[in-house]
């Protein structure tokens, strides 16, 4: 690699070189690269051509991606024959944390991705989470959050991956440690867009019928209910009974509808009421209804 020193930096020289002549990484860092996603990179390359040049090491009697793996195939669709690309010596550490500190700033990574990457800068880069968080300009906080998410159940990770499940219902769903309740819980939430409010609150009733179902440590009769059933049910928003959990239909409601919905309940159950009381005052009379 040849280079120019101006002051206190080095800049290194930019070549020209066959698109033939390079490889693909054996190991890409970005696991997914949508047609979408490179074709809108392609179209700002027209526009404005390519910014930053792409990183080559030598490998065989050509050169391997280093660094702007993305930027390669999206020139590739447009069918430029050489690229702008800086070569580099072979340092294999060092390119793989350039490129994981690169990918940090992407956009369209999911958040198993990113939980991915941090692992990869910790382990492989020594990175601390403080280090992560100032690299990707966020808390310490949600760099400890991504980690967690790759603690998860493989099926929560695989939902939250592909955007089926919000990491928020998948956090409560990881809370049910039975397998088979979780996967019915996790199957339902996906089919019908469950949110993190409801994942609670089937959470919170698997953990109230383990603890009625086995309660072990807490004394006898603490809890005065009989066991619940195997059935999963849930009451009703609108008249309060208990249902099969797999009846209930989960409504996508404005703001403004739900405030509708519920004084127009307001309304029945005081029709109710009324009609109870009226039915009560002539009993009293002795007036037959």
């Amino acid at each position: 690699m040849r280079s120019l020193k101006l002051g206190e930096s080095v800049v290194e020289e930019v070549v020209m070189v066959r698109m033939e002549a390079i490889e693909e990484p054996e190991e890409a860092v970005r696991k997914k690269m949508t047609e979408e996603g490179l074709e809108e990179l392609s179209k700002s390359i027209v526009l404005v051509g390519l910014i930053n040049p792409v990183i080559l090491r030598s490998k065989g009697s050509g050169y391997e991606i280093g660094k702007g793996h993305r930027r390669f195939l999206a020139v590739k669709l447009l069918g430029w024959e050489k690229i702008p690309a800086i070569i580099r010596e072979r340092d294999d550490k060092r390119e793989r944390v350039e490129r994981l500190h690169e990918n940090l700033h992407r956009e369209d990574m999911s958040p198993i991705e990113e939980g991915e990457t941090v692992r990869d800068l910790m382990s492989e880069g020594g990175y601390s989470r403080k280090d992560v968080a100032k690299v990707c300009k966020k808390t310490e906080s949600w760099v400890e959050g991504r980690l967690n998410l790759l603690t998860m159940p493989q099926a929560l990770k695989d939902a939250v991956d592909v955007g089926a499940l919000s990491i928020g219902a998948a956090r409560e769903l990881a809370g049910i440690t039975d397998d088979t309740a979780r996967e019915y819980h996790t199957e339902y939430a996906i089919k019908q867009g469950a949110t993190a409010a409801l994942c609670a609150f089937w959470r919170g009733r698997w953990e109230l019928s383990k603890l009625v179902n086995d309660p072990s440590g807490m004394g006898e009769g603490v809890i005065g209910m009989a066991p619940l059933s195997n059935v999963i049910t849930m009451p009703c928003q609108w008249c309060d009974k208990e249902e099969p959990l797999q009846l209930m239909n989960h409504l996508r409601v404005c703001p403004r509808c739900t405030r509708v919905l519920i004084e127009t309940k307001a309304v029945m159950e005081q029709e109710r009421f009324d009609a109870k009381r009226a039915a009560a005052n002539l009993e009293e009379e002795g007036v037959p209804e």
